[in-house]
């Protein structure tokens, strides 16, 4: 009696394992489909550059946000 308990209870957890799993390629396609933006068509604008301001010293060259 004990063996078929635990031929059971083997089979229900190797059951639950290999059906209870996406596969790594469906959630890979999924988070490309969420994180994938909409097309947008780009227009030159209005924006002028003519105008250059620059904050800091040497000690700060190169430096960027969250480095």
């Amino acid at each position: 009696m004990k063996n078929i308990k635990y031929t059971f209870l083997l089979l229900l957890g190797l059951g639950t394992i290999t059906t209870g799993c996406d596969s790594e390629d469906d959630l890979i396609e999924e988070r490309i489909a969420e994180t994938t933006p909409e097309p947008t068509i780009f227009t030159s604008g209005t924006t002028s550059f003519r105008n250059y301001v620059a904050l800091g010293n040497s000690l700060t060259a190169g430096d960027m946000d969250g480095a």
